[in-house]
């Protein structure tokens, strides 16, 4: 009866704390046991079920009648608590529906793990069912009911599922929440296919980093694995399904590190701290702050994609492994690593039919079939496995060794042809590109084979479009295809290779977006150079990327400001690929460029924004241009930005020296509103400063250009930059006022959240000085919500730092210190120090306050340290409240006392103290 694969209802029990039970009644508990197993036998054989098999102090049963499973675990339980007296046990028990492979008497697969799964969430005497369960059963069996406790994960299970308690006439329905209902942080992406086969790999794989996330005793020292093979052969798809199953073993996530879209080996480290929103700063380099920031985490870190950078990647690797006692790594490559205490883990092809093999079901077993079937089916949703075509799949799988992404390549050409016409196409082409002995290449060249051969199934202008969009980094528009291609007709062939599953199709918010695999962009790419027409490819993919740039720069002040944020975003390693190929061709639209996108350079970080702005500067020191002026205000762009983006990064002096630089660059050009930004970023970087009189002098040059001409953007800051020198004084606050007011005119109805948190933190810090603190706390929030459009984590951590500075000020101190703790800690990892040492000062008042002087001392001591590291000054306002709280001190505390903390403040390198600022005072 049960002995088909049909659809069944699953049941697991267990008698919950069995061990201890043994333990402590051991003279007992035999015939305890064969009570219990007597009693659950005849109730499954009475409501029509089968016993399959006994697991330790439980059963497995089946049903074919989806209610029977239900009844008979109620029926179960009431019986067990009747019989209390003799069985004094608890029992707790799962039903899942589903399908599973009958073998021996016994049912194998997904489904059956997963009731298993389920069961071992229950207490004792609690029946726990899956939403596939309750699916089939709605609605209910009589006298039952089915309460839906949310979704948890199941050991060994990618996503969660909703789980349902049985509530039953009888029965008791209080028990302790289910564990594991807490989303574990992760970066993974969703996957819409299904996983095939990989059984035997996954288990051993998850037996390893199981062991490594909970070792039997203390820590152990291979805490790396790297998954070894051919392309093709699904590492990275194997990676994700394990950085899913693992997630309930890993509390601080599982995190995804994307290598292939890298071409320099040095670009390793911001990629990873890109991940964690970490940013290098001058004091510790990124590979440093990394390790800082990873230090204590129990997490799981995929390096995906290392063949083509082995020795940086197998570097990066050992100084987590190093500095990170708590880490574990999954790599994959072509090759191991090499890293000390690395286990490499070889990937197989899939399983294969027998030579020769024609029976469906044998067929059918094999892990190779079951993905070209089900690939197959995606295709064509008509195809199936049947004894015609058993054959023909038998070979394709063979023929291909078995390597994932061939089967899915070949998969796409089921939806217009059979199996037969594949097999017979793979036997011709695999001839052709082996000679006759394809199993004298290696695996690699099977893969490329496979490749080849669909790159000749397309026609010319398909082949040359393909070639070409191996230029692109991380995905394009179609807009950026057609002008990579403008003598093809991309309208109409970029959907033929998506049909052809040769590009593949993200749909997007705001427009659709495409992308190559890796191994087909690899191999359009190789192909591209071999026919010399990568020099034409990768000009028209820079001319693209020049224009759209500088459109964006010119669209920041456009109701359309946000969307232009995340189309840099989206495009960024676009820009970097045509930087780098601008580099030593074409010098002037390579300063250009990155002058232009100087509006992002914020979200990316310092480090980025310095190399890649003083490279353009060195490239285009020395050229001869047909317009100089066209140069000069590019060179001059580029050091504004450079230099505001340097702000808190390098010692005040070399910012202002780059301000400087920009100011003879932009005379140079001769280009009005050229020369008024340079004067007006020199003024904003002197008010930072706290030369008022020089951000003063600039400011009036500046706004007496902008005043020339439309330039609502210029006039705007300018207006913010006047009314912060009054501000950051503490004096004329009037006059400051008067001058934001203007600003808000300007902006008007204009969606700009950039610059309106700009405004919004002149509005903040006026209202403080005023002392209209609940006025300030309310700009704060506000301006968080406004730059929050825009994700810039700087000026967002801004605003919650206001936040923290109003509650202090209003006596909220606890709260005060709940943001503080989140502020400080993004401000490190941003390397703004300056930002950093304010933050350990505001610590130090709230601790004056609550008498914890010594404390106090050791914050300011700290805070010293860092100001004098990066030779940052504070402004007159806050140097007036460090006054007031130092004097303060000072009668508090004994001066040798004083000086002692203080010393140890001194002593604190930057993530130390802000460890000790963010620990609770004993």
């Amino acid at each position: 009866m049960l002995l088909n694969n049909q659809s069944l209802t699953f049941l697991f029990t267990d008698i919950e704390g069995s061990a201890s039970l043994w333990e402590q009644h051991a003279d007992v508990m035999p015939a305890i046991l064969a009570e219990h197993d007597a009693l659950l036998q005849a109730t499954v054989t009475d409501h029509g079920g089968q016993v399959v098999k006994r697991t330790g102090d439980g059963i497995m049963a089946v049903f074919d009648a989806q209610a029977s499973g239900v009844s008979a675990a109620a029926e179960a339980q009431r019986r067990l608590l009747s019989n209390g007296e003799s069985l004094d046990i608890k029992v707790r028990m799962g039903l899942h529906f589903g399908t599973a492979v009958p073998r021996d008497g016994d049912f194998y697969g997904t489904e059956v793990n997963r009731a298993a799964r389920l069961m071992a969430l229950a207490s004792g005497g609690q029946v726990l069912l899956s939403e596939e369960c309750v699916a089939v059963l709605n609605p209910p069996p009589a006298s039952c009911q089915f309460l839906d406790l949310g979704k948890y994960y199941l050991k060994g299970f990618m996503e969660p599922r909703r789980v349902y308690q049985l509530i039953a006439d009888g029965l008791p329905h209080q028990f302790p929440p289910l564990a594991g209902g807490v989303e574990t942080p992760h970066n993974l992406p969703e996957q819409l296919a299904s996983f095939v086969g990989r059984d035997k790999q996954v288990n051993d794989l998850l037996n390893m980093f199981q062991q490594i996330a909970a070792p039997a005793s203390g820590a152990i020292q291979e805490r790396m694995v790297t998954l070894i093979g051919p392309g093709g052969t699904g590492k990275t798809r194997l990676s994700l399904e394990l950085g899913a199953r693992l997630l309930p073993d890993f509390p601080d996530g599982a995190w995804l590190i994307e290598l292939a879209p890298l071409r320099e080996p040095s670009q390793i480290p911001y990629i990873i701290g890109n991940v964690f929103g970490l940013q290098e700063m001058s004091a510790m380099p990124i590979e440093e702050l990394i390790v800082s920031y990873l230090r204590q985490r129990r997490a799981l870190i995929i390096l995906d994609n290392c063949e083509h950078m082995v020795e940086a990647s197998a570097d990066m690797a050992e100084t987590l492994l190093q500095g990170c006692s708590h880490l574990a790594l999954l790599a994959s490559s072509r090759e191991a690593l090499g890293v000390p205490g690395e286990r490499v883990y070889r990937v197989p092809s899939l399983s294969l039919p027998a030579e020769g093999e024609s029976d469906p079901q044998r067929v059918q077993s094999s892990e190779a079939a079951r993905l070209l079937v089900d690939r197959g089916r995606s295709a064509n949703h008509s195809f199936a496995l049947t004894a015609g075509n058993a054959g023909a799949i038998s070979q394709i799988c063979r023929r291909l060794d078995g390597i994932p992404l061939a089967l899915e390549l070949a998969a796409v050409r089921l939806r217009a042809m059979t199996a037969e016409q594949v097999a017979d196409r793979l036997d011709d082409r695999f001839r052709l590109l082996t000679g006759g002995s394809r199993t004298a290449l290696p695996r690699q060249q099977t893969l490329h084979a496979l490749i080849d051969w669909s790159y000749e199934l397309l026609d010319e202008d398909e082949k040359s479009l393909l070639r070409r969009l191996s230029v692109f980094v991380g995905g394009w528009t179609l807009e950026a295809a057609e002008a990579v291609s403008p003598d093809l007709n991309v309208l109409d062939l970029l959907p033929q290779l998506v049909d052809k599953s040769l590009v593949m199709l993200d749909e997007d918010a705001l427009q659709p977006r495409y992308r190559l695999l890796e191994t087909i962009r690899q191999f359009a790419r190789d192909q591209l150079t071999k026919l010399g027409e990568a020099p034409p490819a990768r000009d028209n993919h820079l001319a693209y990327y020049h224009d759209l740039a500088v459109t964006a720069s010119q669209s920041m002040l456009s109701d359309e400001q946000v969307e232009w944020y995340e189309l840099t975003e989206r495009e960024y390693e676009n820009y970097r690929a045509a930087m780098d190929w601008s580099q030593e061709r074409q010098p002037l639209l390579f300063v250009e460029l990155a002058a232009a996108i100087g509006f992002f350079w914020s979200r990316i970080g310092f480090q980025e924004c310095n190399t890649w702005i003083r490279a353009a500067l060195d490239a285009s020191k020395s050229i001869t241009v047909e317009d100089p002026s066209r140069l000069h205000r590019a060179r001059a762009t580029a050091l504004d930005n450079l230099a505001s983006e340097s702000l808190g990064h390098i010692p005040a002096d070399a910012v202002i020296a780059l301000a400087r630089e920009a100011l003879v660059e932009a005379e140079a050009s001769q280009d009005l509103l050229t020369v008024g930004y340079a004067h007006g970023i020199t003024a904003f970087i002197s008010l930072q400063s706290g030369d008022f009189a020089t951000a003063e002098e600039m400011s009036a040059i500046a706004s007496e250009m902008a005043s020339r001409g439309d330039y609502l953007l210029p006039r705007i800051l300018l207006q913010m930059i006047r009314s912060g020198i009054h501000i950051f004084q503490g004096q004329n606050l009037e006059k400051a006022r008067a001058e934001l007011d203007i600003a808000v005119q300007l902006i008007g109805q204009r969606k700009l959240p950039y610059i309106a948190g700009i405004l919004y933190l002149n509005l903040i810090q006026l209202e403080q000085i005023a002392g209209n603190l609940e006025k300030s706390l309310e700009y704060a929030k506000t301006g968080h919500q406004v730059v929050s459009l825009i994700k810039d984590r700087s000026m967002t951590n801004i605003m919650m730092a206001e936040m923290g500075h109003c509650y202090r000020k209003m006596g909220n101190l606890q709260e005060a210190l709940n943001t503080y703790s989140q502020t400080i800690r993004i401000f490190a990892d941003l390397g703004q120090l300056p930002a950093v040492a304010h933050q350990l000062e505001s610590y130090a008042f709230i601790a004056i306050f609550q008498n914890q002087t010594e404390r106090a001392a050791a914050l300011f001591g700290a805070a010293e340290t860092l100001r004098a590291g990066n030779r940052s000054a504070m402004t007159p306002v806050e140097a007036a409240e460090y006054s007031r709280n130092l004097e303060q001190l000072k009668t508090m505390l004994p001066e040798s006392e004083l000086n002692d903390a203080w010393a140890r403040g001194a002593a604190m390198n930057m993530d130390e103290a802000v460890q000790f600022a963010c620990t609770a005072a004993p």
